[in-house]
């Protein structure tokens, strides 16, 4: 599915003529799925409530840090009571990722849904969405409005589901949303969107087109995540947004791979932020990577290949070499007032570290281009524990 992009300051004040463009004859009713607090604190609220004013609303919000099968089920049962012509998703990667599960299980084909929690693990693919779908972040991170995919959890169960039907049409990116992020949103978020870019660079399904995306994404989010995190001013919130963006593209084509199938635990069992949570290990792997061989590598380019591809990481961030790379992200984590190691947040008993093995996302895995079995997990976690 082509998708349409709108990125530019004052972009969400676009939005009627969006919605009213999404199909023929326009929508009359909206399905608005939308933060709390974040929304109005922003400036969304006021300027969306302007743009819709033309339709019958829905409204979906009280969503909590990550998509849970409770609030898709909720945003379900509310659709079903109130089906709508559009779906318009502002907010970040959990309001987006709700909004993308809802028309999902919402489509014709999926008319039968009736309980989330056994839809995420039914074997029938997603083939259509119930109706177009517009995704405005008001974060510089997730890029999942620019995604087929959206992640769900069922308590510490995290479930990834995707469709090419799954990718939003239109993706509105405001970058004056991100201006009122708080310092340590604004940190994670922009991890997510270094470490995305970075994990599709090296990632087994990396392509020339992806690469050329992902370089300008961690170039991007390595140079302005400092600055937006300091002064957020609005150039570092701009450039911030756009990376945020291409890194979503990047995935969209790649997925990501070890550094993300590890965070999960970590966010679900421990409440680290997702961005924060990604990063911790993305230095060991990228280590990790580089001492790829024959014997181990899972790229059918081969380990040179995958070489190659983190030499090109390094010079994105400036760096000379692998061990000079790692540094860098270190030093990052420290400028934005983060914990580098994972004792630093209480997770020190080898239970627990055995725990973050043993949950590993092991599809996530499979896109790492360095085999990594269980005794290499358990040396990797060791690593930055």
């Amino acid at each position: 599915m082509a998708q349409h992009c709108l990125l530019e300051a004052g972009a969400l004040r676009r939005l009627g003529a969006v919605v009213a463009n999404t199909s023929t004859p326009g929508p009359r009713s909206v399905f608005l799925v939308s933060g709390d607090d974040s929304f109005a604190n922003c400036g969304a609220a006021e300027i969306v409530q302007e743009c819709l004013a033309p339709y019958t609303v829905q409204h979906l919000q009280g969503l909590g840090e990550n998509p849970t099968v409770e609030q898709v089920q909720r945003g379900l049962d509310l659709w079903r009571a109130h089906p709508c012509d559009a779906i318009v998703a502002v907010g970040g990667g959990t309001v987006m990722d709700t909004a993308k599960l809802i028309n999902a299980f919402a489509a014709p084909a999926g008319a039968t849904v009736v309980d989330v929690r056994e839809a995420i693990t039914d074997p029938t693919p997603i083939t259509a969405a119930a109706v177009p779908l517009i995704a405005a972040p008001t974060t510089a991170g997730s890029g999942s409005e620019a995604t087929h995919f959206a992640v769900i959890y069922d308590g510490h169960t995290k479930h990834s589901i995707a469709d090419e039907c799954m990718r939003p049409d239109v993706a509105v990116i405001d970058p004056l949303l991100t201006e009122s992020m708080a310092r340590p949103l604004t940190a994670v978020t922009g991890l997510d969107a270094l470490c995305q870019g970075i994990e599709s660079m090296w990632s087994v399904n990396a392509t020339e087109t992806s690469l050329a995306i992902a370089r300008e994404a961690v170039s991007l989010a390595f140079e302005h995540l400092p600055i937006a995190y300091s002064i957020g001013n609005r150039d570092a919130r701009e450039a911030m947004a756009r990376a945020a963006h291409l890194a979503g593209r990047a995935i969209d084509i790649t997925k990501t791979t070890a550094s993300h199938a590890i965070s999960y635990a970590l966010t679900s069992r421990h409440g680290v932020p997702h961005g924060h949570a990604v990063a911790l290990s993305l230095g060991t792997v990228l280590l990790y990577n580089y001492g790829v061989s024959a014997l181990d590598v899972t790229d059918p380019r081969g380990a040179r290949a995958v070489r190659g591809r983190i030499g090109d990481i390094c010079k994105q961030l400036g760096a000379r070499d692998v061990t000079a790379a790692r540094e860098k992200l270190t030093v990052l984590l420290e400028t934005l007032n983060l914990p580098t190691h994972l004792h630093e947040l209480g997770i020190t008993s080898n239970s627990q570290l055995r725990q973050l093995v043993d949950n590993v996302n092991t599809e996530r895995l499979a896109n790492n281009p360095r085999r990594l079995d269980t005794a290499a997990l358990e040396r990797l976690v060791a690593a930055f524990a």
